[in-house]
């Protein structure tokens, strides 16, 4: 028996999320569905299967990695097989027994990305430093005891009419980015100030409603394992993203013709 990581990219538009539900499409559901088409499995609770997130309902990842057990010779072109289009598995490394790809990540990079309706970049970004400085990604229970998770990093950045705002942490809870990119709006709106406390800007942000989770994206997942990347797979999926721009590259010119047409 083997064990497998794969990197899987999924358009979470026409997904219940990550995790599996009864009667609602998943990605997790389509997953396991496809180890068993492709007969990699027989038994999805043999197969130990595995995520590194269970990212909401619309949000999208490039990095997502899953796990798995195997006796049969694995690629992910056989995966990919009995995979609907929005859903690419792109990379893998064979793995010990014992992987766990929730636990064993080292560091889990977010994207959002938020249209730009002319916020303040500089209260922005002095919000996103404060958030990094004082702010605790929350507390779970381990052992008994609380563990706190740390927000390595924040940016927000400015670029072609978007607002990006990238995260890293080794893990985040649930719903947090969704939360901190609401609030950070808002302080850029001036329509929220910046508390001046740990305690008062912890409670703040969590009285704001999560960002739209369509925008969000699990853009990787780093471990102390080099992947394999699967060649032409990784250019079919460069093909099918080029031609997503293109698409939302004629949104862009209405848009921009449209706002040329204010008086």
């Amino acid at each position: 028996m083997h064990r497998y990581a794969v990197k899987v990219y999924y358009d979470g538009l026409r997904f219940h999320g990550f995790q599996f539900q009864k009667d609602r499409r998943t990605v997790s559901g389509e997953l396991l569905e496809a180890l068993l088409k492709s007969k990699l499995t027989s038994d999805p609770e043999s197969a130990v299967f595995q995520a590194a997130s269970r990212t909401d309902r619309g949000a999208n990842a490039l990095g997502q990695t899953i796990a798995f057990n195997t006796d049969q010779p694995f690629t992910v072109q056989r995966l990919n097989a009995h995979l609907p289009p929005d859903i690419t598995a792109w990379a893998w490394a064979e793995v010990p027994s014992t992987f766990n790809p929730r636990r064993e990540a080292r560091e889990r990079h977010y994207v959002y990305i938020q249209p730009d309706r002319g916020e303040n970049l500089a209260s922005m970004r002095r919000a996103a430093q404060l958030l990094v400085e004082r702010y605790s990604s929350g507390e779970y229970w381990k052992n008994g005891k609380p563990a706190p998770q740390t927000l390595r990093q924040l940016k927000v950045n400015r670029r072609a009419g978007h607002l990006y705002f990238n995260f890293y942490a080794r893990s985040f809870t649930r719903g947090l980015v969704r939360r901190l990119v609401g609030f950070i709006l808002k302080v850029g709106a001036g329509v929220a100030e910046i508390p001046s406390t740990k305690k008062k800007l912890e409670r703040a942000v969590l009285k704001v409603p999560l960002a739209p989770a369509e925008n969000l994206l699990l853009l990787d997942v780093t471990y102390n394992i080099k992947f394999q990347v699967d060649e032409a797979v990784r250019r079919r999926l460069l093909d099918r993203l080029h031609k997503a721009v293109a698409e939302a590259e004629v949104k862009r010119l209405c848009l921009k013709r449209l706002h040329s047409q204010k008086h």
